[in-house]
């Protein structure tokens, strides 16, 4: 019973390990240079890199 349980609890463990994994790719930053997470965006018609911090700059500095 304890084999069985452990390995029902070792198999939902490997499977959040690995759905989370691809959560936080990091890519360079086109704005910064740093390695870290973000989202690709359209500036002035072209496809870029920015990170959350650089959007988060971006964010206050029009506000």
């Amino acid at each position: 019973m304890k084999k069985r349980r452990l390995a029902v609890v070792s198999m939902l463990l490997l499977v959040t390990l690995l759905s989370l994994s691809g959560c936080g790719k990091k890519q360079e930053c086109e704005f910064c240079g740093k390695v870290k997470s973000g989202k690709t965006r359209e500036v002035l018609g072209e496809k870029v890199f920015i990170c959350n911090d650089c959007i988060d700059e971006m964010k206050n500095m029009f506000n």
